[in-house]
């Protein structure tokens, strides 16, 4: 009887602690795809305002499809990243962000930074695999 109580109390533990690390990759990958719209987002605004051309362009273009890559393989679902491309286009399309100055250059800053940062990143990974 006493091995049945820790064993159960072991189990109850696990799916707790599994349950938790499940909540808690869920909350990741839901950051993670949201962070992925706001770099689409720029992608989209850089492609109408041309905020960055030549050799910037292309090292954020890379940047990009770095990201698009690595998440596309670690969700497992490449479709789920279209549907957020389309999203943060139509997003990108929205009033706010028609003037190519103000809040649209500050979100296109914000997304090429954050695309650098994130890349970066990715490459290190990969390195030290």
């Amino acid at each position: 009887m006493k091995a049945f109580s820790i064993l159960s109390l072991f189990c109850l533990l696990s799916f707790s602690t599994q349950a938790a690390e499940s909540t808690n990759q869920q909350n990741m990958l839901a950051s993670a795809l949201d962070e992925y719209g706001k770099v689409a987002g720029a992608w989209f605004l850089n492609q109408r305002c041309l905020y960055i051309t030549g050799q910037e362009l292309k090292a954020f273009e890379d940047n990009v499809a770095n990201i698009t890559v690595a998440l596309g393989n670690d969700i497992g679902n490449p479709q789920m990243l279209f549907m957020i491309q389309a999203g943060a286009k139509q997003a990108t399309q929205e009033e706010k962000y028609q003037d190519c100055n103000g809040v649209a250059k500050d979100l296109f800053e914000y997304g090429r930074a954050h695309a650098k940062n994130w890349s970066d990143q990715i490459q290190q990974l990969q390195v030290s695999q």
